[in-house]
This record gives structure tokens, C-alpha cells and sequence, in this order.
């Protein structure tokens, strides 16, 4: 897996702790779901009014958030990736097809780590494991995905990387 890191912000320092937590939490979210490592994403830390702003310009919310995700492959070329199939779609330059782009406020992850009493990495990699569980097509949303399913995968790679973490309902 390539993950192209990208920061965006100033309040919050983006150290190796934070790096190696969100590249882990990608590689083993790819790893459960048979992806592996034959994909590149983007991540963007950014700023709340960052977010903000990806939010009200892309899904019409003029709201911050804490994750955003961004999926650029389509419902089939995912299953195919899952079953070990090559897909031709790449951008010019990729060795391996692009999953999307993932936008986390480093901000808004530090508040919420604060507030769950854990430590800022831990909360970045459960932003990014949510993430790349967008990009793979997972919905929880009411009407379009089925939640339960999402959020127990979920907690099954925060498992893995020894972070417990449950659903509780949205």
C-alpha cells in the first residue's frame, strides 16, 4: 500500500506516533477486507475549518467533522480487488489502482482522544480504519449501508491493533 500523507494543519503536531498509527490502521483494515497492499490513498490532516469547508464543498453539510472520505473506485473494482483480481484503473504514473482520499482534523481528533481518554494516535488511527472502510464502500448512513456490519469491522481491526473500541448506535 502507498499512503501519501499530507498536512494541512498547524495546531496539532504531526508526529511519527500519529503516522505510523493511521499507516497501520490502513494497512490492517486493507488486510481484513482481502484488499491487501495493492492500492494507493491519499491522507490530508487538516483544520476544523478545513474540514469544514470539504464538507460544505463536496456534500452541501456547512458543518465540521472529524473523517472525511473521499472514494474514487467504483462498487466492482473494489469486489475485484477483494478477490484478488487486477482492475485497470489507474491514474497516470500509479502502480496500483488509487482507493480514494482521506481527510482527518487533527483538531477535532485530539478533542475527541481528550475526551475518550486515550491518546491522539489511537483516535487518529479509529478515524483512518473508518476511512478506508468508506473507501472499500461500506455505508452506515440510515437507508444506504448496513451499519452493524460496517462498525464490526470496525472494531475487529482496532482489535488487531490492540485499541478496543464498540459501537454504541448512531
Amino acid at each position: 500500500m502507498k499512503l501519501d500523507i499530507v498536512n494541512a494543519q498547524n495546531e496539532i503536531r504531526l508526529d511519527k506516533a500519529i503516522r505510523n498509527a493511521v499507516t497501520q490502521a490502513a494497512v490492517l483494515t486493507l488486510e481484513h477486507e482481502g484488499v491487501g497492499s495493492a492500492v494507493e490513498l491519499a491522507l490530508v490532516f487538516t483544520d476544523d475549518d478545513g474540514i469544514r469547508k470539504l464538507n460544505r464543498r463536496y456534500r452541501d453539510i456547512d458543518t465540521a467533522t472529524d473523517v472525511l472520505s473521499f472514494p474514487n473506485l467504483e462498487e466492482e473494482d473494489i469486489s475485484r480487488l477483494k478477490a484478488g483480481q487486477a482492475i485497470a484503473k489507474r491514474e497516470p504514473g500509479q502502480k496500483a489502482p488509487y482507493l480514494g482520499d482521506v481527510a482527518i482534523s487533527l483538531p477535532c481528533a485530539a478533542r475527541q482522544a481528550s475526551e475518550a481518554g486515550h491518546l491522539i494516535q489511537n483516535e487518529a488511527a479509529i478515524l483512518m480504519v473508518h476511512a478506508v472502510l468508506h473507501l472499500l464502500g461500506y455505508d452506515h448512513k440510515a437507508g444506504k449501508g448496513h451499519p452493524e456490519e460496517m462498525f464490526s469491522i470496525q472494531a475487529a481491526v482496532l482489535k488487531d491493533m490492540g485499541l478496543s473500541w464498540r459501537w454504541e448506535g448512531i
